[in-house]
């Protein structure tokens, strides 16, 4: 699968930088919306067993908490607590708390070092997840399946899902529908700056991004650093198991098969 067409964007610098920009909350509610109306009714989804044959070449076993499954989105308080880092998301929203200006990242108002810099930072982080030693019976915690596309993509066909242990460690799954492929995903989240940086299939680009607080919501955007230099946004989206008495779920598939054990 050639990810970094995925991962490509043109631009007036020499990062194409120009493509990261700031979204208003009502511009990701609205395309996040779409992308998991597409998603449930544009024929990807099929019951909990869609994501139960698909996610399960990295399954831990179970996830902590009653009840909760692969499926299952945290949120910014019980991913905090789990792994021990502070209790005050640090916002990584792209465009405007991080910002490419000249030659220069600026993050939460602080300059980081150049792109490059900010880049290696990312593939650093990711590689430090990768060769992370994981006991047998290693805990984690679910951070949700995602649709991942384009920021302004309305009907993506890659999905990840993510699990997060108490040292910062990131195991999950990348699902191509298209190809009906899957790859594994392994990276770190970083306790003290709360980044989080990730890879796929062991190579070192591209490398994807976000705060551990945008891995908590429904849509967010991300970043990501390409083999070229250059960056983009790219948008993820939440798609839960619907509900059992909403539409989508009586009409999306049996729902039952495949469940996954917790």
């Amino acid at each position: 699968m050639n990810l970094s067409r995925y991962a490509s964007v043109g631009g007036a610098d020499r990062y194409g930088a120009v493509g990261v920009r700031p979204y208003s909350i009502n511009t990701l509610n609205t395309n996040g919306a779409a992308v998991r109306d597409n998603f449930y009714n544009g024929g990807y989804y099929g019951g909990a067993g869609w994501y139960d044959n698909h996610f399960r070449p990295w399954w831990p076993g179970a996830y902590v908490g009653p009840g909760v499954g692969f499926l299952a989105g945290a949120t910014f308080a019980s991913a905090a607590t789990w792994c021990g880092t502070s209790a005050v998301p640090v916002p990584y929203n792209y465009g405007t708390t991080v910002v490419y200006q000249d030659d220069q990242v600026i993050v939460q108002g602080e300059p980081v070092g150049t792109p490059e810099e900010y880049a290696q930072q990312a593939s650093d982080l990711a590689a430090q997840g990768e060769k992370a030693t994981i006991s047998q019976d290693e805990q984690w915690k679910s951070l949700g399946v995602f649709a991942l596309g384009r920021a302004d993509e309305k009907n993506p066909s890659n999905f990840i899902q993510l699990g997060l242990s108490k040292d910062g460690v990131v195991r999950g799954t990348y699902y191509n529908a298209v190809t009906d492929t899957n790859l594994k995903i392994t990276g770190q989240l970083d306790k003290k700056t709360q980044r989080v940086a990730w890879v796929v299939d062991g190579k070192k680009k591209p490398t994807y991004e976000a705060g551990l607080n945008n891995l908590t919501q429904d849509q967010t955007t991300i970043l990501v650093h390409q083999a070229n230099g250059k960056v983009e946004q790219m948008l993820l989206v939440r798609v839960n198991e619907p509900d059992e008495n909403s539409p989508e779920k009586n009409d999306g598939g049996d729902g039952a098969e495949g469940k996954a054990k917790n």
